[in-house]
C-alpha cells in the first residue's frame, strides 16, 4: 500500500481486479469449444465440421488419446478440418479447439 493510501481505496482496487478476472474468465469460456471425434481402429482420417473452422482459424491441437500419436497431414476445406493419421490398433479420441 502506498504511503497515505486509504484502506478503502486499496479494497476498491482489489475488487476491480477481481471483477476484471471474472470478466476475462467468462469471455475466455466463450472464445472456443473443444471439438471431439473418434478415429476408429484401422482408419486413417478424422474430420471436424464447425462454423469456427476456416482457413483463417487458429487451431490448437490436435490432442490424441494415444500418447505420441501425431497427424501426418491436416487440411481445411470450408468449415471442415481433416487430420490424417497412421492407422492405430485401437480407437483413438481426437480433440481440437478453434479460435
Amino acid at each position: 500500500m502506498e504511503s497515505g493510501e486509504k484502506h478503502s481505496s486499496l479494497f476498491g482496487k482489489i475488487a476491480a481486479m477481481f471483477a476484471n478476472i471474472l470478466f476475462l474468465k467468462k469471455r475466455t469460456d466463450k472464445l472456443y469449444d473443444f471439438l471431439e471425434a473418434t478415429l476408429p481402429a484401422g482408419e486413417t482420417t478424422v474430420s471436424f465440421t464447425d462454423a469456427s473452422i476456416s482457413e483463417n482459424s487458429i487451431i490448437d491441437g490436435p490432442y490424441a488419446s494415444i500418447f505420441g500419436v501425431n497427424p501426418t497431414a491436416a487440411t481445411v476445406n470450408g468449415s471442415t478440418l481433416t487430420y490424417t493419421f497412421d492407422a492405430q490398433a485401437a480407437d483413438m479420441t481426437v480433440k481440437v479447439r478453434c479460435f
